[in-house]
């Protein structure tokens, strides 16, 4: 018998200026805890995300409101198997 299937998503991009990766963005989600996603960013490179923050931002924004589309899609299976088994 199979108990705990678990299913993790891990989601990386990059903000970049020309073919300079000045960011990188990053989120994991597990199924078992959605609501708990651990998000974040790294700067890559610092001369470049300093002049270009502006676009960095939006590129942020832009994968945060991909990443939380994800959840909401997570969380909405979490809670329908939850209510099947009930």
């Amino acid at each position: 018998m199979l108990e705990g299937r678990t299913k993790t998503i891990n989601i990386n991009e990059y903000s970049k200026v020309g073919d300079d990766r000045i960011c990188q963005f990053y989120a994991n989600i597990n199924s078992d805890a959605p609501e708990t996603m651990d998000m974040g960013r790294s700067i890559l490179n610092q001369e470049l995300y300093k002049i270009n923050r502006v676009q960095a931002m939006k590129d942020q924004a832009d994968f945060e409101t991909y990443v939380y589309g994800i959840q909401d899609e997570m969380m909405a299976e979490k809670n329908n198997n939850q209510e099947v088994t009930e």
